[in-house]
């Protein structure tokens, strides 16, 4: 399937087209004597609407919506290409079976694709985030373990921090527009300009540490029209070429915290995630040269397994 995605998408497609169809054929073949009648009339979302259009071809649909089913379970894209390439392997596997199903001339595409979407309620979804790649079986295991650790500590000694990255000129994907047969709104490059924010705050919300801006600019030309020192805000700000959280950042960070947690008395946990702008002081990054690690002498460190934020 050229042009369908990457190397590894392409196998996970070949994997669900052979081995999951087969499993459905199979199944299919088991029950091949149940009423044809029943699946005729019983198939679809839409089948108790009565003006809805019943399908022609119901075997073949329900074999392709089983199949649609389990490419969403596997992860696996499905673009109109690919279900019209699907169509045409269940149909001839159908066809080896003796299904009573006459595939002559039927192509499965334009009106009859777009019916069948309809029929089942079958869209077009934008995939968000990453939660598809995490291990829930990591995840159990971990809260089990990350609970017995927190178990010693009170709320208010539990902290968890994170950064955020802000697209501060990202334009929107749609717009409105006068629509005119033919007409195709040109995209622009994106503006990925940012800033990242670093948050910390404690289990009980009784206590946040000031938020950490992290520009691109050592005075942003914003302040500097406005004459605002940027000392004088209600925030930490630090910058680098990219806007990003660096190693030295959060060592700052982890020293500032495990001084005024000290000054309060108190031994506190806190929460990271697994990331390389995240090193444990013992373990700096190689070729390091910013600010000498800080001696957590206060403070427990307690990072989240990998994939699984």
């Amino acid at each position: 399937m050229a042009g369908e995605g990457s190397e590894g998408e392409t196998f996970r497609y070949v994997f669900c087209k052979d081995l999951i169809l087969g499993l459905l054929i199979l199944s299919f073949m088991v029950v091949k004597h149940v009423n044809y009648t029943y699946l005729k009339q019983k198939i679809g979302p839409e089948a108790q609407k009565q003006k809805a259009r019943k399908a022609q071809y119901p075997i073949f649909e329900f074999l392709l919506v089983k199949w649609i089913d389990a490419a969403e379970e596997g992860k696996v894209p499905v673009t109109d290409d690919v279900l019209c390439a699907q169509s045409v392997i269940i149909q001839e596997k159908l066809t080896e079976i003796g299904c009573q199903e006459d595939y002559v001339d039927f192509a499965f595409s334009g009106g009859l694709l777009k019916s069948f979407k309809e029929r089942h309620m079958i869209g077009r979804l934008k995939r968000h985030g990453e939660a598809g790649s995490v291990d829930t079986l990591v995840v159990e295991n971990a809260k089990t373990e990350i609970g017995n650790k927190l178990k010693a500590f009170h709320l208010r000694d539990i902290w968890n921090c994170d950064e955020s990255g802000l697209q501060y000129n990202k334009q929107p994907a749609y717009s409105n527009v006068r629509k005119e047969k033919g007409k195709v709104l040109e995209g622009v490059k994106l503006n990925k300009t940012r800033i990242t924010t670093f948050h910390s705050v404690n289990a009980d919300g009784s206590e946040k540490r000031c938020l950490t801006v992290i520009g691109r600019a050592q005075a942003p030309q914003a302040f500097r029209q406005k004459k605002i020192n940027i000392h004088n805000l209600p925030i930490v700000y630090r910058y680098n070429k990219k806007a990003w959280m660096l190693s030295g950042v959060w060592y700052e960070y982890l020293r500032d915290l495990n001084q005024d947690m000290r000054i309060q008395g108190r031994k506190i946990i806190l929460i990271s995630d697994n990331c390389p702008s995240h090193p444990h002081p013992e373990t700096p990054p190689e070729n390091y040269s910013g600010p000498t690690p800080p001696q957590l002498t206060i403070i427990t460190l307690l990072y989240l397994p990998p994939n699984t934020t």
